[in-house]
């Protein structure tokens, strides 16, 4: 299990692109899905400068990927 505590959406996000290890890289994927979808939700009505926004997209786009790619 990842420690949640203390880590940023893009902390997550960088833990799940950069391991190496496939029997961990699901559940990393998942927690760092997780963590994106719910900044997204943090802000629904658009209070994210749109470079936060764009940068939590491409994050869900590509964990999204690695999700399909070791599934």
């Amino acid at each position: 299990m990842v420690d949640l505590t203390g880590k940023s959406w893009a902390d997550l996000y960088r833990e799940a692109l950069l391991e190496v290890n496939p029997n961990r890289l699901p559940h990393l994927v998942e927690v760092a899905m997780d963590a994106v979808q719910s900044k997204l939700r943090e802000h629904p009505d658009g209070k994210l400068n749109s470079t936060e926004r764009q940068a939590l997209e491409d994050a869900l786009k590509n964990l999204r990927v690695l999700q399909r790619e070791y599934s």
